[in-house]
């Protein structure tokens, strides 16, 4: 019963503002990690990452912005929970500077720059320098869907004339084979033997 009734005090102290309770906050940094790939066209991936940092009970999360059919799963990269760092304790606001990285289970998180006002006031008020305002690399393949945007219609019309004077134009299969062969925005697949 005694720890009913002072649970309920903490209740009442947070509702009316007079705790120190009542200044939780969640904070929100922007962030990559830059993953490299064992095999493929590219020889990394630039993930754009929201670190998110709950002041209640020093708890953080990752998220991850998702894209559609990007093939890889995103959304929440590193559930909610206290981030170890090494040794020396557990990841604190002081160690979410944005210009510097954290280290979180063996992946290097580059921190960009604060995502809203909050997160400004009460990094700068904990003595946190927030001067940095970062932006992330271009990412290998973001490089190259954007070098292939401008020239997407010839390299479509070419790859599906080729087709239809190797198979034979006049046909409703090469036809049909022609209209599944529109790319969109990537240019068709070039193999090599």
């Amino acid at each position: 019963a005694r720890a009913a009734a002072s649970r309920s005090a903490v209740i009442n102290e947070v509702a009316s503002g007079r705790s120190e309770f009542s200044t939780w906050h969640t904070l929100s940094l922007r962030a990559y990690w830059k993953e490299d790939l064992p095999s493929g066209n590219f020889p990394h991936r630039i993930r754009k990452l929201l670190i998110l940092y709950y002041t209640d009970d020093n708890t953080m999360e990752v998220r991850e912005k998702k894209t559609a059919n990007a093939g890889i799963p995103q959304g929440t990269f590193i559930k909610r929970h206290k981030v170890p760092k090494g040794k020396d304790g557990f990841i604190t606001p002081r160690d979410l500077v944005p210009g510097r990285s954290i280290n979180v289970y063996g992946r290097t998180f580059h921190i960009l720059g604060c995502n809203d006002d909050v997160t400004r006031d009460v990094l700068s008020s904990r003595g946190v320098d927030i001067s940095f305002n970062g932006t992330a690399p271009v990412s290998p393949e973001e490089e190259a869907s954007r070098r292939y945007v401008n020239n997407n219609a010839a390299a479509n019309r070419e790859f599906k004339d080729y087709n239809e004077s190797m198979l034979g134009g006049n046909s409703v299969t090469v036809r049909k084979l022609g209209a599944f062969l529109d790319f969109g925005a990537m240019p068709p697949l070039k193999f090599q033997a």
